[in-house]
């Protein structure tokens, strides 16, 4: 039984090309690790997507008790679109109610202030605003002692963690780790840098800020290693090379481990030509997947988001470090279309760069710019708005009666980018192989580097049928869970 219940969404979820074996979103760890470093009780289940509405109530129904406070959804990785989610709300409200009227449905995670403010549920009764591993003792304290109140908890009016002080507790049997599998790690919180077009909270800090002691990192990573037999890992930090000096102090801590690791990170390339030396150091430390936010090849649409580096240096990085990392790094790139210079004849451009047999990029995805018609003058949800969502007028943009952005100085539009994103991503999605964070994941269902640097993710499919083999590897959690 537990006094305090988490279902969590997964990444990827909502795309069948990467539906690999799941991978666990950090917060709801980190939440749980708070709650129980506090006195309470937790019970997770996680990848609810993958589950029928059978196994959530079973599981529910095994730890569900008249002490339980409250069951929260952690929602970071969903789309307004994924009907499903909102579905397993809706019946887990249900169903609890009709256990236990007292205990209330919480919903987090990072989309949940534009759910907020486009699509309250009323089968929801406290939403939880920001990073809540600090926040969410002091509400169950307050759900506990029948106190809460308010509709919405905005964690920023709380006390900031102790970045020194948000371990996670890896070694917790009711976590349901499986054997090698891949664990998130967080080595710091923000960004130091500020993009437009970026709706994150702590952007803009201080370098040499809100990094973690990095002998409790060692201590998370030989834990891992220890108990489950894990070498891969997925960084999560919104850049991982935003300091050079933690890069050389990683790298130093990395030596000292008793075992070689494997990870996936976010990285910046202008870091990365900034730092040269940074390219080797990532390799002999076990980069395997990387994450570059590119965002465009067009000079001035870069500059309007806060991002100098003249295109054709970062084409060339990306050549060079290809080169440098040669079948052992997958590289993954996301193109933004729509911002404030782009044009039809750019896209065209772009497109005939990302399918050249020469392109130095292994994943490449096209997105919309997506912008945020409510919320400019709420300062409740302002922290989680970009400065193109804020500023729209100033940066060049309109909303229409649907709330999608329009701009009058390059006759572009939220649904010409998407159609276009759409069509793009058609054409290039047979070429992608898998990188970033999925390749640190899929290495969990046993395929070989090889493999994984040489094949296409389609190749892999007819090879390995890696939907057969992500359920196989799924059906071990929901054992470990009993379901």
């Amino acid at each position: 039984m537990a006094q305090t219940i988490i279902l969590s969404w997964c990444p990827g979820m909502s795309d069948a090309k990467i539906r690999t074996i799941f991978q666990r979103s950090l917060g709801s760890y980190r939440i749980a690790t708070s709650l129980k470093n506090a006195g309470y009780s937790v019970a997770i289940l996680d990848a609810i997507g993958y589950l029928t509405d059978g196994q959530i109530e079973k599981f529910l129904n095994e730890h569900i008790d008249k002490d339980t406070l409250w069951i929260g959804f952690n929602s970071t990785f969903i789309s307004f679109n994924d009907t499903r989610f909102y579905e397993i709300i809706n019946n887990v409200y249900d169903y609890v109610k009709r256990k236990n009227t007292k205990i209330k449905i919480l919903q987090g995670g990072a989309i949940t202030p534009f759910i907020v403010a486009f699509n309250i549920n009323d089968k929801v009764d406290h939403y939880i605003l920001g990073n809540a591993d600090i926040s969410i003792v002091e509400v169950t304290n307050l759900i506990k002692n029948n106190e809460l109140v308010s509709k919405v908890i905005t964690s920023s009016f709380f006390k900031e963690p102790d970045v020194n002080n948000i371990s996670t507790d890896w070694s917790n049997d009711n976590f349901n780790i499986l054997d090698k599998e891949s664990i998130p790690i967080e080595f710091g919180r923000g960004c130091i840098f500020k993009c437009k077009f970026c709706a994150y909270d702590l952007t803009g800090k201080k370098k040499g800020t809100y990094i973690r002691d990095l002998s409790q990192i060692r201590d998370e990573l030989i834990l891992t290693w220890e108990k489950y037999g894990t070498t891969n890992f997925y960084f999560i930090d919104d850049t991982f090379n935003d300091d050079n000096e933690k890069m050389e102090s990683i790298s130093r801590m990395f030596s000292t481990l008793p075992f070689k690791p494997n990870f996936s990170c976010f990285l910046r390339i202008d870091l990365l030509n900034k730092f040269p030396h940074q390219i080797d150091l990532l390799k002999n430390m076990g980069l395997a997947g990387v994450f570059f936010g590119i965002e465009s090849f067009h000079h001035d649409s870069l500059k309007s988001i806060g991002k100098g580096l003249n295109p054709d240096k970062v084409k060339e990085r990306l050549y060079y470090v290809r080169d440098e990392w040669k079948n052992n790094v997958n590289i993954g790139i996301n193109f933004i279309l729509g911002l404030p210079y782009d044009n039809i004849k750019y896209f065209e451009e772009l497109l005939d760069w990302s399918m050249q047999k020469t392109c130095p990029v292994q994943h490449i995805n096209f997105v919309p710019l997506y912008l945020h018609a409510t919320g400019k003058d709420n300062k409740i949800l302002q922290p989680y708005m970009s400065e193109f969502s804020i500023n729209a007028d100033k940066h060049g943009y309109s909303f229409d009666n649907d709330y999608k952005w329009y701009s009058k100085t390059n006759n572009l539009n939220y649904k010409i980018c998407n159609e276009i994103s759409n069509e793009y991503n058609a054409i290039r999605n047979s070429h992608n192989k898998y990188a970033d964070f999925n390749v640190t994941t899929i290495k969990n269902l046993g395929i070989s580097n090889q493999d994984i640097f040489n094949l296409t993710i389609d190749d892999l499919n007819k090879k390995y049928n890696m939907n057969n083999l992500a359920s196989s590897r799924f059906k071990q959690y929901t054992e470990k869970l009993g379901l």
